[in-house]
Formats: C-alpha cells, structure tokens, sequence
C-alpha cells in the first residue's frame, strides 16, 4: 500500500513518457519505482497532446509493466505556454492578506484572458520558508503560476483515460528545481538551472529557494532530429540514432552532419547566454555562478563545454538519481545514469505530495 499523501510522477514529454516513484525513509529518499516508455512522434508535438488514446494506453501498460498499484499521480506541463512570475516582496502582512489580496490582482500578472487560464501561486518567507497562518510577516516572496486550462485539461484526461486519479499538475521548471533542491549536495544560495528538452529551453534563475527569473524559448533536441531527417532522408528514429550517436550518416556527409550539430548547439548556447547577461544586468547585487544542466538534449556532446565557454559559469549535469537511495539489485545503475539528464523533472514531480502547493 502505498504511503499517505504519496504520488506516483507521470512525466509525459515529447519523446517519451516516464513514471517514478520515491519514498521518505530513516536514511533518506528512496527510489521505489522508475521507468519509461517511448511515444511515438506523433503523439506529443510542441508540448501538444495530439492523440491522446496512444498516450493513456502507453501511460496504462507502463503502469501495468511496473506494477504501479497506486493511481495517484502528479503530473506537469512545461513550454512557453506556461507562465512563472515573481511578484515584488510584500511586506509586513499576513499569508491570509496577501492571499486576499491577491484575488482581484491577477489580471496585471497574467498575459492571457483569466477566464481562459488556471492560477495557482506560493507564499514563502524571505528565508524560503512557509509562512504560518496569522503570523506577520516581515517580508514575503510571491510566485504566481498560470497556465492554459486547455492545456491543463488535455493532460487531465489522457491521465483519466489511463485509469489514474491527477491530484497535483505541477509547472515542469519548478519540479526540476525541486529535485535540484532535494538531490544536488552543496547547493548554492542561488544558481541558475538550464533545462534543454526536445521542444523548449527553459533557463531559470533561483535566489534562496526562490525563481527570480524564468524564460522558455521554443528550441531543443527536434529541431536537430527534424534537420537530419530532412538533410540525410531519415526516418525519426533513424535521425534520433544519428543525433545520440548510434549509427552514422552516409559516406562523404560527416561534414554535413557536424555543421548542422553546431549550428544549433551554438544557437542554443547563445540564447543561453543572453539570459545569464540579462541576469547581470537587471540583478547586480547577485552573483551566479554555477549553472545546473539538466534535459535530454543536454547529453549531446559539446553541450556542457560550449555553454561553460560562452557564459564563463561553472556548469554541472544533474544526475537526480546520486541523491537518492538506490538499491543496486532492482535497478541497473548503467541505465538510471543514462536517463538521468532527461529525468530530474520526473524525479522532482515524484517527491511531490497530497497537499502541496
């Protein structure tokens, strides 16, 4: 039986959907369960669910494979749909009053019809703790979060389909600096996390627990999968070989193949880069130097370094995995490690609970 309040994470991308799940123990947090399964290309396009019987019947066999018994699940969007913002600190009220207060503010925040979005926000102290109810606070941080309810509703039902139960729709960015938070040893007080998916870069800037800045830029991995299809004749999965590289291009073409590699590493690296000199510039009192690389296409060669080289930062891969309990003889260590990039926003999902904000 599973523990109360515990969720079983359902991450469901543009190349595959994968599910976890991680208990509290005395000694730290275990893995119980994880595994993935691919989508066929058609199923997810741009964060877009395009059909979502395949999706449910992947997400229902996976389930059944694992012998996943609990139906509770947390599951997340991500992409430039999406909308994060911090809000300026308040101060000297109580959760109760910012929470009122907050009410008939929300159309100044979100740049969509309200009607046509849902809403949800947090309330932390200066110190990234959570306020109690009634207590004045000296100052308090604010993030809304918004997204489109068709969207969030698509979701909802391939999970229904499914026969699991959504309690929690989580913002991708936010469960990937979740896992960051709980799995990465030494965190600094603030950091930049860089996420590099199949659709979307999500570059994300946390100050004491807190996001400070969040953009999303459709760009990632299938952009680079589309242009080895188109260039070498290849079908999606034989372009995705290529990209991992699992099997080479036709004879007289390597050239043809590294320009369009780095051609797109070093657009990716310099939007990257404008959003660490926008950081400089519009926070100077906040010195970031570590940046946590996290997303499949961040497994490609040259990524790490080109970054590194282009913003001067210290940048690290995530593994989530090396901060979790894991028991060698139910999990191939080989293959966590492999998966691991593409895998801290299910992991930070799965740490999720009934009740959280």
């Amino acid at each position: 039986m599973p523990k109360k309040g515990q969720l079983v994470a359902v991450d469901m991308g543009s190349y595959s959907v994968k599910v976890a799940e991680i208990e509290s123990g005395k000694d730290g947090l275990i893995l119980k369960t994880f595994g993935m399964a691919i989508f066929s290309p058609d199923v997810i396009v741009e964060g877009q669910i395009q059909d979502k019987a395949k999706a449910s019947e992947t997400i229902k066999n996976l389930f059944t494979h694992l012998n996943i018994k609990n139906k509770n699940v947390c599951s997340a969007i991500s992409g430039v749909s999406c909308i994060l913002k911090k809000l300026p600190p308040m101060q000297s009220k109580t959760i109760e009053q910012i929470e009122e207060g907050l009410k008939g503010e929300m159309e100044q925040y979100i740049p969509y019809d309200i009607a046509e979005v849902y809403i949800d926000h947090f309330v932390q102290t200066s110190g990234g703790e959570i306020p109690k109810p009634g207590v004045v606070l000296s100052e308090a941080e604010v993030v809304v979060a918004a997204a489109p309810k068709a969207l969030v509703d698509s979701y909802v039902e391939v999970l229904e389909a499914a026969d699991l139960n959504p309690v929690i729709m989580d913002i991708g960015i936010l469960a990937i600096q979740n896992a960051v938070e709980a799995t990465v040893p030494e965190l600094p007080g603030q950091y930049i996390i860089v996420n590099l998916g199949s659709e979307c870069l999500s570059i994300h800037a946390v100050k004491g627990n807190v996001p400070i800045f969040t953009r999303d830029t459709v760009m990632g991995g299938g952009q680079l999968t589309r242009a080895i299809m188109a260039n070498f004749d290849l079908t999606y999965f034989e372009a995705e070989a290529v990209k991992l590289g699992n099997r080479g291009v036709q004879p007289g073409k390597e050239g043809l193949l590294k320009k369009i590699f780095t051609d797109y590493v070093t657009e990716w690296t310099k939007e990257v880069s404008r959003a660490v000199e926008y950081l400089r510039y519009t926070f100077p009192e906040i010195t970031m130097t570590t940046i946590y690389l996290t997303g499949g296409t961040s497994k490609l060669p040259g990524i790490k370094d080109a970054i590194t080289l282009e913003t001067r930062m210290n940048v690290i891969p995530v593994n989530p995995f090396q901060g979790l309990l894991v028991d060698s003889r139910r999990f191939d260590e080989e293959y966590l490690n492999l998966y691991a990039p593409e895998s801290t926003q299910v992991v930070g999902m799965a740490l999720r609970q009934a009740g959280d904000k």
